[in-house]
């Protein structure tokens, strides 16, 4: 058996509060592009982030899901529900990534179109023929 608290560090890891943290940066940009003011370069900067933190979270969800599968002399039932939990925990924060990955690409895409039209206004049409 397991040290009694030794998955508390992996139940308190910092990271569901980054996660919810960049949700948070990613709706405040959102309606700052919604008013035409988000930077271009914050939303890359913000994807960059999130992808980073991807790629750290997804081999600890894959350990986790392999320990919470495998019998280990040391490891009773109780044990291995708490991993499966941390890992089910992971793959939430996973897909919280993949939906602010996307988020931020659709908002770029927007701020880009918002740039664009800002920068070549559509022709007003020539009454000239009347």
């Amino acid at each position: 058996m397991v040290a009694a608290g030794w998955w508390t560090s992996a139940t308190r890891s910092p990271t569901t509060q980054v996660n919810l943290s960049r949700i948070c940066t990613i709706k405040s940009l959102s309606g700052r592009c919604a008013a035409g003011s988000a930077c271009p370069g914050e939303l890359a900067l913000l994807r960059k982030q999130l992808i980073v933190m991807r790629r750290y979270m997804a081999p600890q969800r894959d350990v986790y899901s392999r320990l919470a599968s495998e019998k280990l002399p040391w490891m009773d039932d109780s044990d291995r529900r708490r991993i499966q939990e941390v890992s089910e925990r992971l793959g939430r924060g996973l897909d919280d990534l993949d939906a602010g990955v996307a988020r931020t690409a659709v908002l770029a895409d927007e701020v880009a179109s918002l740039m664009a039209e800002a920068m070549n206004p559509a022709p007003t049409p020539c009454h000239c023929w009347l």
